[in-house]
């Protein structure tokens, strides 16, 4: 009946109160929310967005009533447009779909009440409903973007959006540095060159470690960010490809490569029949030797083990001449020998002297850099003063590193280096 009385559409000289507009609105989404719960989302679909619509209009400022018109518009969205080829049939996948306009202008309509929601909640303190805002949004961004629609909403919503409101998403924007859309790669580059101009010591690490993606496009977009943000900040990302660097050099010495690479080649090798498999596994290893020693750990690898590995590789180059698999039998008997060697004394490691494996990192004091982790737009600034000189080896099959360091607010802070795994899975390598 209050619905029925107090929450008809806004007229030209609208009688009613701030306060009984809010309530009207309140009460609209709760009954939203209720149809929501209580049919099949299809069925009641125009009520759900006559309501939420109702509760927009009556209190523009609510969260409640953006996002669930979002989220309306987000689920109409899903399904029209994730259904598999085979449900599509044939017909569909060579005529096209009269639906698509209808499609694109959902998709700009959740956008523009998901950035109105984003934009109606404090920045500086998020909530999981805005983190569910934000990541919604980039799921429309990275799978509708490319229409110019969606394009357009993307950039005006952008314009008018908090730049730190994008910092706890910024691995899941780095990884679509390499998306088949241009408007979409176009989006992105935008987004994280703002975000780098604004936040610089919240960016320059993930992006560091992205340039150095096996991924191209992702590589070469993340290394267009770091040259724009290198014309005011040229010490920051060298520190910072510096610290990232040591950090993956720290994480895996070459003893535990090779035997890593070796233990890869075996398989192809011995189990697979596989020779191109086998000597594929084995050339990054050497091309790495080749490039000679950096570390004290590392000459001290080349002096016990550099010349046997140098005959080995002398084998793998008879081997792609002339194809015979006798070379590869000749290296093996030398690749055991370290491999013999090694695996003892990597079972016994349990801590490792930075001054051995990166005294570069060692080295590396009063730097302009944050330390990982900790930088908040509202927070006072905490840099790195240094690296404690010792990193426990933590006995796991992967051999993950425990490295400690100082930030300038003078607390120690602890990290696990996971130099084993796909170092790139996580945007601080650690």
């Amino acid at each position: 009946g209050y619905l029925r009385e107090r929450g008809g559409p806004l007229g030209p000289a609208d009688p009613r109160s701030a306060t009984e507009r809010c309530l009207a609105a309140s009460g609209w989404v709760h009954l939203g929310e209720w149809t929501l719960a209580s049919a099949a989302p299809a069925a009641g679909e125009a009520s759900l967005l006559e309501h939420f619509r109702r509760a927009a209009e009556l209190d523009p400022a609510s969260c409640a009533a953006w996002h669930n018109l979002a989220m309306v518009h987000f689920d109409h969205v899903r399904c029209t447009c994730w259904r598999s080829e085979d449900e599509l049939g044939e017909h569909h996948r060579h005529h096209p779909d009269p639906g698509a306009t209808d499609t694109e202008e959902r998709v700009v309509a959740a956008l523009e009440c998901l950035f109105r929601c984003i934009s109606l909640r404090p920045s500086s303190s998020p909530t999981g409903h805005t983190q569910q805002d934000i990541l919604t949004l980039l799921t429309l961004a990275f799978e509708h973007g490319e229409t110019e629609g969606a394009a357009a909403a993307l950039s005006r919503g952008l314009a008018d959006t908090p730049a730190e409101t994008w910092l706890a998403v910024v691995p899941q924007v780095i990884a679509r540095l390499g998306s088949e859309s241009e408007r979409v790669r176009t989006f992105v580059l935008s987004l994280l060159s703002t975000l780098a101009e604004r936040h610089p010591q919240g960016l320059v690490y993930p992006l560091t470690v992205a340039a150095t993606s096996p991924l191209r496009a992702q590589a070469t977009g993340a290394a267009h960010v770091l040259a724009h943000l290198r014309r005011g900040r040229d010490v920051l990302v060298e520190q910072a490809q510096l610290v990232a660097a040591e950090l993956v050099r720290a994480s895996c010495l070459w003893s535990e490569a090779w035997i890593d690479g070796l233990e890869t080649a075996s398989k192809a090798f011995y189990t697979e029949g596989d020779d191109a498999g086998c000597v594929r596994a084995l050339l990054p290893l050497h091309e790495a030797l080749e490039r000679g020693a950096q570390t004290p750990a590392e000459g001290a690898f080349v002096r016990e083990f550099g010349g046997a590995l140098d005959a080995a590789r002398a084998e793998l180059r008879q081997w792609q001449e002339s194809g015979e698999r006798a070379h590869l039998h000749s290296a093996w008997a030398l690749y055991m020998g370290l491999f013999r060697a090694v695996s003892p004394r990597q079972a016994a490691l349990t801590s490792l002297d930075l001054a051995s494996v990166s005294p570069r990192l060692l080295g590396a004091t009063a730097l302009e850099l944050a330390v990982p982790g900790t930088y908040e737009p509202q927070a006072p600034l905490v840099t790195i003063s240094g690296f404690r000189p010792r990193l426990s080896v933590i006995a796991s099959k992967q051999r993950p590193r425990r490295v400690m360091l100082a930030g300038d607010d003078g607390r120690e802070y602890s990290f696990l280096l996971k130099g084993r795994e796909d170092l790139r899975q996580d945007e601080r390598v650690m």
